[in-house]
C-alpha cells in the first residue's frame, strides 16, 4: 500500500524549431530534350538485344561470341571460385579481366589457350587484386552474332508499322523517362534546400540508428540483387559493418530531419488523407498479392499497416504541394 516514485528518460520526437522560408525556396527543373545521338544508342542497343546467334566453324573474329570452359591458377593452384563451363564472351565487350577478350580471338572450336594476365588492382579479392593469374580456356563453340539492319522490317518485329514509327515511339518513351528523372532531381534539390533552411530539436540516437539500420538494409538487398555476397562488397569498399554505418550516420539524420520538416509542412498546409483513399490504395495493394499469401494480405489488412500507407501518402500528397510553392 506503500506510494512508488519513479523517473522515466525516454527519446522525444524531434521538431522543427524554425521554418524555412518557402518564398525564398525556388528550384528550376532542369529538363532536357532527347538528342539525335541519344536516339541513335538507343536504337543500337534494341539491335543488340535482337541480334541472332549461329555457330560458325571458323576462327573467333572480334565481332564473335565464343563459349568457353575455364580454370584460373595462381602460383600453381587453383582459384577458388576460379573455375566454370559454358562462360560467355563476347569478344567485342570489355571484360572484368583487361585484356581477356584480346587472348580469344581467332580461337577455333576445341583449342585450348593458356594465358597469364594481372588481375585489377581494386579487385576485392585482395591477395589476387594486381597479381598474374594464368587462365586456361577450351572453346567449346564459336557464334557468328547477326544484328539486324534498322529498317522498316525490324521496326515491324516489334510491332510498330515502319521506322519513323518506331523512332518517334521510342523518342516519346526516352523523353517520359527524362522527363521523370528531371521531376526527382528538382524534388530532392526542394527538400536539401529546405532541409537547410530550417532550424531542428535535437534528434533521439534511438532514430538515427534505426534509419542507419534501413539504409544498410537497402544497401544490402541492392547488392545481392546484382549477384554479389554483402561479405564481398564489404571487401571491395574495404570497410566493415560498422564503418559503413558510421559513414551513413550523417545521411540518416539528414533523412529523419527531411521526414520531420515534411510531417510539419504537412501539417501547417493542413494536408489531410480521408479514409476512402486509403481504403483504396490499401485494395490497390492487395490485387497485387497472390490470394494464398495469407501472412502478406494479413499484414497489409492490419490497423499498423493502415496507418503506414496513411502517412506515405499524406507525406507524398505534402511534397506535391511544396514542389507547387517552389519548383518551376
Amino acid at each position: 500500500g506503500n506510494p512508488i516514485k519513479f523517473t522515466i528518460i525516454a527519446p522525444t520526437e524531434p521538431t522543427v524549431t524554425k521554418m524555412p522560408d518557402l518564398s525564398a525556396c525556388k528550384v528550376e527543373k532542369k529538363e532536357t530534350a532527347v538528342s539525335d545521338k541519344q536516339l541513335a544508342d538507343a536504337l543500337e542497343e534494341m539491335r543488340k538485344m535482337r541480334r541472332s546467334e549461329a555457330v560458325v566453324d571458323r576462327a573467333a573474329t572480334l565481332d564473335d561470341l565464343v563459349i568457353i570452359d575455364l580454370q584460373m591458377h595462381k602460383d600453381h593452384v587453383a582459384v577458388e571460385g576460379g573455375s566454370g563451363q559454358n562462360y560467355r564472351v563476347y569478344l567485342n565487350e570489355d571484360q572484368y579481366i583487361p585484356g581477356f577478350s584480346k587472348e580469344l580471338i581467332g580461337v577455333k572450336k576445341d583449342e585450348e589457350r593458356v594465358f597469364t594476365l594481372p588481375f585489377p588492382k581494386d579487385h576485392f579479392q585482395k591477395h589476387l587484386a594486381g597479381q598474374d593469374v594464368q587462365f586456361t580456356a577450351k572453346a567449346k563453340d564459336v557464334y557468328e552474332l547477326k544484328v539486324p539492319e534498322l529498317d522498316d522490317a525490324f521496326a515491324q518485329g516489334v510491332g510498330l508499322e515502319n521506322l519513323e514509327n518506331l523512332k518517334t515511339k521510342l523518342r516519346e518513351n526516352m523523353q517520359v523517362e527524362f522527363t521523370q528523372k528531371a521531376q526527382e532531381a528538382a524534388e530532392i534539390e526542394l527538400l536539401e534546400k529546405l532541409v537547410d533552411g530550417a532550424s531542428f530539436s535535437e534528434v533521439p540516437e534511438i532514430l538515427v540508428n534505426e534509419e542507419v539500420r534501413r539504409m544498410t538494409a537497402e544497401l544490402q538487398q541492392s547488392v545481392e540483387q546484382q549477384g554479389m555476397k554483402w561479405e564481398n562488397y564489404l571487401e571491395s569498399i574495404k570497410k566493415d559493418s560498422a564503418a559503413l554505418k558510421l559513414e551513413f550516420v550523417p545521411q540518416a539524420l539528414r533523412r529523419v530531419r527531411t521526414a520531420v520538416l515534411i510531417k510539419a509542412f504537412g501539417k501547417e498546409a493542413k494536408i489531410e488523407v480521408n479514409e476512402k483513399d486509403v481504403d483504396t490504395e490499401i485494395d490497390r495493394i492487395l490485387d497485387q498479392i497472390r490470394e494464398n499469401d495469407t501472412e502478406t494480405r494479413e499484414r497489409i489488412a492490419a490497423p499498423e499497416y493502415r496507418e503506414y500507407v496513411m502517412i506515405q501518402m499524406r507525406n507524398r500528397r505534402t511534397i506535391e504541394w511544396l514542389k507547387q510553392q517552389c519548383i518551376k
